[in-house]
């Protein structure tokens, strides 16, 4: 009697160790979650007070399903200032956060059985959100080249079946930044075998490379009618919880996208929306600012990870996870990240996310979250060493 599309659809593994890890600290256990990637910060003063304003002014009633005409202005300012990319009011659209702007991307640009190139590891919605879509993900494994994507590697995922590659970077769950190169190359297969970049560019402000990672978009006008560039204020802004994301297209997958939402959810929360505007209109004094704490995180846990035999993790040059190979710490008793994660949490309180969650090759491994204060950070390595008995 169920869908038996949705019956496929597994749950959100973040959240489900996340949930997990809350129930024991309610019975009251000491808990460490490492496991959710969303910062500790507060959303920053001036961003609040525009909403406090918009709900003092009277602003709660519906918009625009595709939002407030002063927000997509203020997107469109945006990519062109952050990322050289030249976008019209009517290829801009927001969203009630970015997965509900790559929910909807899926569903305007696929057919049954188009493929979609994925990069491994992903995120874990990228591929459950291809499914509902009826598209079928190929996925190309990275971690043989040291978890960096290259245009090669995409070419040879290429088939006449090929509808669109998904670009995410820096990268979740990895941290890895694509080379600019790679960048320039794959925009080149994309215009000769004509199939969309959904490029993620939700972690854009945190890398910790020499060079901002670059936006595919503003490479010519031919990739930047391919590309649907995603964004959101939930890691910019330490705004998660308001659910604000945005996408620049070209006008007639915007308009698709639209009509989708139309019978959905409608708009964004216009409060949500108002304090948007006011960030995407200010300085980015703040976000400078919380990107250089998590380089200071991200140092610490490069250098005590250093401290680990037989450890290994991804390249951590940008967003706020590391990455982690555990395999060589399994035993008879633990033999997958799932097993491996329940355990760790079970006897030292310590939650991390278990690496099937971001593919099939990454068993081996575990997501740890350094958006906690370094407090937090600390006492995870403490911990995860104790249950390693180093």
């Amino acid at each position: 009697m169920l869908s038996q599309k949705l019956s496929k659809i597994t749950a959100s593994a973040t959240f489900a160790m996340k949930a997990k890890a809350q129930e024991l600290k309610r019975q009251g256990k000491s808990i460490v979650s490492l496991t959710i990637g969303e910062p500790d910060f507060d959303v920053p003063e001036h961003i609040k007070l525009a909403a406090k304003k918009a709900i003092d002014d009277g602003f709660n009633k519906y918009t625009d399903t595709g939002g407030l005409y002063e927000l997509k202005e203020a997107i469109v300012r945006k990519f062109k200032r952050d990322n050289n990319i030249e976008y019209q009011i009517n290829e801009i659209m927001a969203t009630a956060g970015g997965k509900q702007a790559l929910y909807n991307i899926f569903q305007a640009i696929l057919n049954p059985g188009d493929e979609v190139i994925l990069p491994e590891p992903f995120w874990v919605s990228y591929v459950e959100q291809i499914k509902l879509a009826d598209g079928l993900p190929v996925v190309i494994n990275t971690i043989p080249n040291n978890f960096k994507l290259t245009a090669d590697l995409v070419e040879k995922a290429i088939s006449p079946r090929t509808k669109a590659l998904v670009l995410c970077s820096p990268s979740n769950p990895t941290g890895t930044v694509v080379d600019n190169q790679e960048i320039q190359k794959i925009a080149q297969l994309a215009i000769k075998h004509n199939f969309y970049v959904v490029s993620d560019e939700v972690y854009e402000f945190l890398y910790f490379t020499n060079h901002k990672p670059l936006s595919i978009a503003s490479l010519s006008k031919e990739i930047c009618d391919l590309t649907l560039t995603v964004n959101a204020v939930s890691k910019t802004f330490s705004m998660t919880g308001w659910r604000l994301g945005f996408v620049g297209a070209n006008a007639v997958i915007i308009k698709l996208m639209d009509n989708l939402q139309s019978h959905t959810t409608s708009n964004p929360n216009i409060i949500a929306q108002k304090a948007a505007i006011e960030g995407l209109n200010g300085d980015l004094k703040c976000v400078h600012g919380m990107r250089d704490a998590f380089k200071i995180r991200r140092d610490f846990l490069e250098k005590e990870m250093k401290k680990i035999a037989n450890f290994s993790f991804a390249p951590m040059d940008g967003s706020f996870y590391a990455f982690i190979n555990v395999g060589y710490y399994y035993n008879e008793k633990i033999n997958n990240s799932d097993e491996f994660c329940l355990d760790l949490l079970a006897k030292t309180g310590l939650a991390l996310t278990p690496g099937s969650a971001f593919g099939p090759s990454c068993d081996n491994f575990v997501r740890m979250s350094y958006a906690s204060k370094m407090e937090e950070l600390e006492e995870g390595m403490k911990r995860l060493r104790e249950y390693l008995k180093i």
